[in-house]
């Protein structure tokens, strides 16, 4: 392992040592948006392996991912584990699948399991590197305690490199920023992977019964936005587009006339794979979260605008 602040740099680090400028990153959308700022600011070319939306649960497009891995100036691929936003868990198949077509063409494979503590019901998460050994050779794993214990502003995130030879390159290219981890954040990740794991399972079972009162929220109230219960995550990706209102019409509504903070989809779909679609974060008090659904049931239900 070795100490990044904040699993952003990690990535950014990889795309320099995997890829040359004008090189492939394949991005698999709607996904997290800084990944795609994190390749482009490099002069790094993006390469779209968009998800398969099949009624709400979304999967990879393999025989697409395969053309695009095949292409000789694809270098690496960034894989989204827990999946943020569509909340995919990926299953050990579908794990194996990526690892298989990465290593036949040599593309490396940078994992982000920033969400891996936050399962919900009875889902398993399967930690990338436990595949194989060749998968654990060819890839560098992202994890931190940011998203499950709320330390994001302590900037400690453990980046996991199996390979030898990739992470010495990795602390290399790291030593000219002397960055260490602050002694509060030292001391907030030790207290919460040692002494933590009480509150985390009760904070699971909360996040799990939001995420199905929002489910149940939204067949009564809004039956036309279309919401999978998500494997994992604490974010919600809902449909909206069966209403017909353009992207700026439903921001208006939710965001202006709702007052409701969620993310336009727009941003991780930037090729339209997230047109109609906002995410909403549900690691709130269920009070809370009911009150927010009810301005944007009411800002839905009583809008005046024509699709």
């Amino acid at each position: 392992m070795t100490y990044t602040p904040g699993i952003n740099m990690a990535i950014v680090v990889a795309v320099e040592m995997f890829t040359e400028p004008g090189e492939k990153v394949i991005i698999q959308s709607p996904v997290y948006y800084p990944y795609y700022d994190y390749v482009t600011y490099k002069g790094r070319q993006i390469a779209f392996n968009p998800l398969l939306n099949k009624g709400g649960r979304y999967e990879m497009d393999f025989a697409e991912l395969e053309k695009i891995a095949s292409q000789k100036d694809t270098r690496m691929l960034i894989l989204c584990s827990p999946h943020n936003p569509v909340g995919r868990c990926w299953e050990k198949d579908e794990l194996k699948m990526v690892h298989e077509i990465c290593e036949r063409n040599n593309v490396k494979v940078v994992v982000d399991e920033i969400h891996s503590d936050l399962i919900l019901g009875e889902s398993k998460f399967i930690p990338y590197a436990t595949i194989s050994e060749k998968a654990a050779d060819n890839c560098i794993i992202c994890t931190s305690p940011s998203k499950s214990f709320n330390l994001a502003g302590l900037l400690v995130s453990d980046i996991i490199i199996p390979n030898e030879k990739i992470r010495k390159e990795f602390r290399y290219r790291m030593a000219p920023y002397y960055l260490w981890p602050g002694s509060f954040g030292s001391v907030a990740q030790i207290a919460a992977y040692n002494e933590g794991e009480t509150w985390l399972e009760a904070l699971l079972t909360y996040l799990h019964g939001n995420a199905l009162f929002l489910d149940k929220f939204l067949k009564e109230n809004l039956p036309k936005v279309k919401y999978r219960v998500p494997e994992a995550t604490y974010l919600a990706w809902l449909d909206f587009r069966a209403y017909g209102f353009s992207t700026q019409q439903l921001k208006t509504l939710i965001h202006q006339k709702g007052k409701v903070a969620t993310d336009d989809g727009t941003m991780f779909g930037p090729n339209g794979e997230g047109d109609g679609f906002h995410r909403l974060n549900f690691a709130c008090p269920k009070s809370l979260l009911e009150k927010a659904l009810n301005q944007i049931a009411y800002a839905i239900n009583s809008s005046d605008l024509k699709p």
